[in-house]
């Protein structure tokens, strides 16, 4: 189902608009293409290869996630906050267990496998072309979006102002003898 592949594609081009960066990876499942994508603050790029453009040459995935817990003898269910990490590079996916947020020293290695890409899988998507570094320019930094919304600040100036000059004065009657009648 190719919807899938351009809502993910619209999700990280969002990420990326709002944090100038985003990361998008792609993975065969079940004989089916899969993409995800991810924050720039939750992709960790530990190394970088030394082909022009920025790719990734190892990635780390890490973020608080909610984690239901076994439910307690009274049969609820709670959710605990874990840290959840995965960890890409050129020739294999290593996936960890989740340790809670305080954790201390090497996190245990739950799974590993080849992903045979033939490179780190994870694309690094720049809002805007930036040679220099890592992350483009946020949807807001650029020039013409903040003069909209200047434009757009004085139009609502305008249409408050506008609404007050010629909305009619409200009126307050009290009719004392209506509501003696009523009771009150």
């Amino acid at each position: 189902d190719d919807g899938d592949g351009w809502a993910v594609l619209t999700e990280a081009r969002n990420y990326a608009g709002v944090q100038a960066a985003a990361a998008l990876v792609p993975a065969v499942i079940d004989g089916e293409l899969s993409m995800t994508a991810y924050w720039a603050h939750e992709m960790h790029v530990t190394e970088w290869c030394d082909s022009a453009g920025w790719k990734p040459r190892r990635a780390i995935y890490q973020d608080t996630v909610c984690v239901e817990q076994e439910p307690d003898e009274d049969g609820r269910v709670e959710s605990k906050p874990m840290v959840r990490t995965k960890e890409w590079d050129e020739t294999h996916v290593t996936i960890y267990e989740d340790v809670e947020p305080d954790h201390e020293g090497p996190i245990p290695v739950k799974t590993q496998y080849e992903h045979q890409m033939g490179r780190c899988p994870v694309v690094w998507l720049q809002n805007t072309h930036n040679s220099r570094e890592p992350e483009g320019t946020y949807d807001l930094q650029t020039p013409q979006v903040l003069e909209l919304c200047d434009q757009l600040d004085r139009v609502q100036s305008f249409a408050v102002r506008a609404t007050k000059a010629n909305a009619p004065p409200t009126l307050y009657r009290r009719d004392h003898m209506h509501w003696l009648q009523r009771g009150g």
